[in-house]
């Protein structure tokens, strides 16, 4: 593998910019691509990236390390493009959410002459783009990696040290194991927020009575349906076969709970209820795992704090 630490951000947004700051405050040259020139300047002036530029062969050429920060749409594609350009023995890495379809894919269009191992940190929030990153957003965070039998043991410690040194968490899971627990903790939860958003949203009438009435449990069971709906296009379709199974338990489990109400059952709907509350109560004692859970703290994205780690 490359020793130099010169790396290549894929797309900017949240995430790739969170890397990229993450990255150059641990000493790493950072190179970017992105489509939006603003967006470019922006993290320029901000000391975010070394350098920016909208063409993706000067990013990723004698780069040591890439990463795919773009849409799970886009990601072969771009893979297919800049893989004429890579160093051999360079490390790909991508942040997608959906894993078993994208490593597959890029294992099928990198050289062999490089080493890719797939990657999901589990952040982010409603918010996008590059002014909502942050330096911060992975300290704490679970980094999944994702590892199959090809993957090579030097790529995938290599990354594991990597995600360490940027204060992440890392965890391996095959990518059809992180499609299925992702599903369940962070697909489903956002279709169920738009879902009920939709709810309310066709009860009619006056708005300003739910948003009155929204300061509490509504807004915050709702939060992520504000989040961007084409990414959220690309992710759902590209985990159906995960999700729709999901859904229908989902589903099954509303059901019950109708039944339960329409019975009047009172001890039933306390131990429905009190199932609820222990494993929410569980899953805060075990430290925040939402896969869309607002940043870290720290300072705001856009500052620019040198003291360090």
């Amino acid at each position: 593998m490359l020793k130099p630490k010169r790396a290549a951000i894929i797309g900017l947004g949240i995430i790739g910019g969170s890397l990229a700051w993450s990255l150059r405050r641990a000493g790493w040259e950072v190179r970017a691509y992105d489509r939006d020139r603003n967006c470019l300047q922006y993290a320029r002036e901000r000391k975010i990236i070394d350098a920016g530029y909208n063409e993706l062969a000067p990013v990723v050429t004698g780069a040591s390390l890439i990463c795919l920060a773009v849409p799970p749409a886009e990601i072969l594609a771009l893979g297919r493009e800049m893989a004429p350009h890579l160093a051999p023995g360079c490390l790909v890495t991508d942040v997608a959410s959906v894993k078993e379809k994208i490593v597959a894919g890029l294992m099928a269009v990198l050289p062999p002459s490089v080493y890719y191992v797939g990657g999901h940190p589990m952040v982010g929030s409603e918010q996008r783009g590059i002014r909502a990153a942050s330096p911060y957003l992975l300290v704490g965070a679970p980094y999944i990696l994702t590892p199959v039998p090809a993957t090579s043991s030097e790529a995938l410690d290599f990354m594991v040290e990597l995600v360490k040194s940027l204060r992440g968490r890392p965890l391996l899971m095959p990518p059809a194991e992180h499609d299925y627990w992702v599903a369940a903790s962070s697909h489903v939860p956002y279709l169920a927020a738009v879902a009920l958003c939709q709810l309310v949203a066709r009860l009619g009438g006056d708005m300003d009575v739910p948003a009155s009435l929204a300061a509490g449990g509504l807004r915050d069971v709702t939060r992520v349906a504000s989040s961007d709906p084409l990414l959220w296009q690309d992710i759902c379709l590209g985990n159906r076969e995960q999700i729709l199974p999901l859904l229908r338990i989902y589903r099954g489990i509303i059901a019950e709970l109708e039944g339960l109400l329409e019975r009047g059952d009172l001890e039933a709907l306390v131990r429905f209820f009190a199932g609820g509350k222990g494993f929410r109560d569980a899953l805060l004692a075990g430290g925040r795992t939402e896969g869309d859970g607002e940043p870290r703290g720290g300072p705001a994205a856009g500052e620019d704090q040198d003291s360090g780690w």
